[in-house]
């Protein structure tokens, strides 16, 4: 993807996140948009609209990076013979092998 095209997905993902505020706040739900609505609207200005959008956006992009690395390094482990060899050999080493890869 170029430069232009990341400015315009970033663009739609922002429009789709000021949608989404404008969803919640007309019918609020047991959700986080609803609640950093609520936060804003009974607090006076403890949270900006631009704020609320910049959040939303951050906890996306977080959550996609690190979701992303798994899968790669996870898919690295499994089709490296020196490091899925001890993991086919002794299966108890799994659980600690899955904590080692959510580290990174």
């Amino acid at each position: 993807m170029t430069g232009q095209g990341i400015a315009e997905a970033l663009r739609d993902m922002v429009a789709s996140v000021q949608e989404l505020i404008g969803r919640c706040r007309a019918e609020p739900a047991d959700d986080l948009t609803s609640a950093m609505i609520r936060a804003r609207d009974e607090g006076g200005d403890r949270l900006h609209d631009t704020e609320m959008t910049t959040m939303i956006v951050t906890l996306v992009v977080a959550g996609h990076e690190t979701t992303a690395h798994l899968i790669g390094n996870g898919t690295v482990l499994l089709t490296h013979p020196g490091s899925s060899s001890p993991l086919r050999e002794d299966p108890a080493l799994m659980p600690r092998a899955v904590q080692e890869l959510l580290r990174w």
